[in-house]
Order: C-alpha cells, then structure tokens, then sequence
C-alpha cells in the first residue's frame, strides 16, 4: 500500500507493485480552535507519479490506482507548502530567537501566510516567549524545542509579558 513512505528515496527490494489509494494525510491549523492535525486529503499528481515509480524501482512493476483518470487529472499539480497551512507558533518562536520576527529579512522559499503569523506571534506575546517588538524574550530563548508550543502553557501561563 502506498504513503507518503513511498515517496522517499527509500527503495525495499522485491517491490513490483503499488497499490495507490490517493490520498494523504497532511497537517492542517483550525484557526477557530487554535490546534494543528493531520486530516486526510487527495495526494497531488506529484506524489501520485512518485508512488507509482516506486513499483519499477528496481525491475519491471506496475501501479494500481484505487481512483479514476478523472480524479487524478482533479489533482492539484504539487503538494501545498506546509507552510501555507500548518501551526506556525513554533516557527515563529525560532525566527524571533533567530532576530526575525515573523521572517522579516529572510529569503523564503514561501512566504508565511501572514494572518497565520499574525496568530502564531499573538500567542507566543500572551506566553511571554515575544516583545512587542517580536523578539524573543528571556522565556522565549528557553523555550524547550522538543516540545510543542500548544503543550506550553500549561507550565508557562504564569510568565508576564514584558
């Protein structure tokens, strides 16, 4: 069965065929509940050709798509930068320790959405991880990177904002 696995270069000897059910499960902010998950949704043309490659890796082998022409020609052409819509508290956090609130000077690839951001600095403010300013604060600067921000509170919502 195919995922997302399978679009790595990660090649398993003896595989000949792939059963592709198109879909993929990509992370996702719900602004209204302030959280990230990961929802189910149509993989991109993209990722479809890439599954389908990994059935001949390695000799002859063959794709079975568990959708038809149509829908795969509805496919968007390329995977959504997550960028564009995941939770971006804690890239906000980074960039404001890095002296880039919100990835001002910086040459991304993709943009942030700025309401997104808007939200993620709004948050990292309340905790006391941003200045006003959008530099990070002595709090933000320790900041436990192995945890997500949305854990956070629970241990920091007694810090003051400055």
């Amino acid at each position: 069965m195919s995922t997302d696995l399978a679009e790595s270069s990660l090649t398993v000897p003896g595989v000949r065929l792939v059963i592709d059910s198109g879909l993929t499960r990509e992370p996702r902010r719900d602004a209204s509940r302030g959280m990230s998950g990961l929802v189910t949704v149509s993989c991109s043309r993209a990722s479809a050709e890439q599954r389908a490659g990994r059935a001949a890796r390695q000799g002859p082998g063959r794709v079975v798509r568990c959708y038809d022409q149509r829908t795969y020609g509805a496919a968007p052409a390329h995977v959504t930068p997550e960028i564009a819509v995941a939770d971006l508290t804690g890239a906000a956090l980074v960039l404001a320790c890095w002296g880039s609130p919100g990835g001002a000077g910086l040459a991304l690839p993709d943009a942030p959405p700025a309401a997104a951001m808007g939200e993620a600095v709004e948050v990292l403010r309340e905790l006391g991880a941003v200045a006003r300013d959008g530099h990070a604060t002595a709090v933000g600067g320790r900041w436990p990177g192995s945890r997500p921000i949305r854990g956070w509170p629970a241990h920091c919502s007694t810090a003051q904002p400055p």
